[in-house]
């Protein structure tokens, strides 16, 4: 072998060094403590693409139940290219979400990120420190609450909320069928757009926030092509409608409203954190959220009560009651009818099962939006039963009743997922 063979050989070794050093590296990353079981999956990519294929049924994600029968309950993985811990134990999920600040720190997946982190620029130019997210959470945590909390709900929406669902339903009701996630998608959506900004959406843009919905845990690769690509290009239109609506409202004082809106633009006289890039991604976050999950947990809703013709019959008789006992019965739902409602709120009620089941969080991290989402559904449910016969299909075993995916495969990631890191963390952004 000549001295060129040789070195051939030479590097071919050291490349072959460099690439097992590397995978091995990928396979066991670096912790301070002890990480659970689990497979990082392959280099760069890891298990993304396992855990991206949909699942129609309502089961618990094929992606989480076949990890947790292999390694337990919590287990290590790699999503989007990056190192993460899932956790589908109840106990512990409780916990972790009791001790944000104190043994854990938020974080986003590079999409979720990249599509919807409001946290940005503010006003002087340079990024958020940590040490203030905990100051703009709450700051934002009690806009919201103030908009669409218990007390505005009492106060001034549920009259608008009912409203809302009886026209829906008088719709659907003329329809031969019904895509039922879209058709909710689209109420919800023109509802909370007039609520919290006072703009009424032109036809099917429900459909287009809902698609940037469906990219938030898609692989971050920006491409034609891409679900990710397709989710930037949407979620580009609705900041850019965000803006306009800032703008116009900034322009036209005259129609304050007191609405999220206005209190966006009133932050920005005040705190400094709110830059106008801030506040668009505010109020594009707001609005994505609070139709998108209010949507898909409606439409869960539906498919359990066609399943299940006794809970069918419980509800009808708690919200015959209802209508019995009121004084006019052509009146509207009230306050008190609504917290009446306790055989439907039992399946709303977070606290009820709040360790096993916490569709609206916990901790700091309780969803401020859970009382308006609540309300909405029950009001719905009242006048669905009350007035309309639901239809019902054979009832499936147990994990396999099935939705359409767009309902369900994103919702039930958002749900499942909890990805843990410690404070200080490097990967932190």
């Amino acid at each position: 072998m000549g001295p060129l063979g040789v070195l051939m050989y030479v590097m071919a070794l050291l490349v072959m060094g460099l690439i097992h050093y590397r995978v091995n590296r990928w396979r066991n990353p670096k912790c301070n403590g002890r990480l659970p079981p689990g497979s990082m999956g392959l280099p760069l990519i890891g298990e993304t693409i396992q855990f991206l294929i949909p699942s129609k049924s309502i089961d618990i994600p094929p992606f989480i139940k076949t990890r947790t029968m292999k390694y337990g309950p919590i287990f290590k993985t790699s999503l989007a290219g990056l190192p993460v811990v899932v956790s589908s134990d109840p106990e512990f999920n409780y916990y972790i979400l009791q001790q944000e600040g104190k043994l854990v720190e938020f974080w986003y997946l590079d999409s979720f990120a990249k599509l919807i982190d409001v946290r940005g620029l503010g006003r002087d130019g340079e990024s958020t420190p940590l040490t203030s997210i905990g100051h703009i959470h709450k700051y934002m945590r009690n806009m919201v609450l103030s908009q669409i909390g218990a007390e505005a709900l009492r106060e001034r929406i549920l009259p608008d909320m009912e409203e809302t669902c009886q026209k829906a339903l008088v719709d659907w009701s003329t329809k031969e069928s019904l895509d039922v996630k879209k058709a909710t998608s689209s109420v919800i959506f023109d509802f909370t757009a007039k609520l919290l900004f006072g703009f009424e959406p032109e036809k099917n843009m429900s459909e287009r926030f809902s698609y940037i919905f469906q990219g938030l845990l898609s692989f971050p690769l920006n491409i034609p092509g891409t679900v990710f690509h397709k989710c930037l290009k949407n979620q580009k239109m609705g900041l850019k409608l965000m803006k306009d609506l800032m703008d116009e409202r900034r322009a036209m004082p005259e129609k304050h409203r007191g609405d999220f809106l206005d209190q966006i633009l009133d932050g920005m006289k005040t705190e400094s954190f709110m830059s106008d890039d801030f506040a668009v991604f505010a109020m594009f976050a707001i609005l994505l959220a609070s139709f998108e999950i209010l949507s898909s947990s409606l439409t869960l809703a539906l498919v359990f009560l066609t399943e299940q013709p006794m809970v069918v019959k419980e509800l009808q008789k708690e919200h015959q009651e209802i209508l019995q006992n009121r004084e006019r019965r052509e009146g509207g739902v009230t306050w008190k009818e609504y917290k009446s409602m306790n055989f439907t709120m039992q399946n709303l009620e977070p606290t009820v099962v709040a360790k096993s089941f916490i569709p609206f969080g916990g901790g700091a991290r309780m969803c401020a939006g859970a009382d308006f989402t609540k309300a909405f559904i029950a009001v719905f449910l009242h006048h669905l039963i009350s007035k309309y016969r639901l239809p019902t299909r054979p009832n499936p075993s147990k994990g396999t009743s099935t939705v359409p995916e767009d309902a369900l495969s994103v919702l039930s990631k958002l749900f499942d997922l909890l990805v843990l890191m410690g404070p200080g963390s490097s990967s932190l952004p």
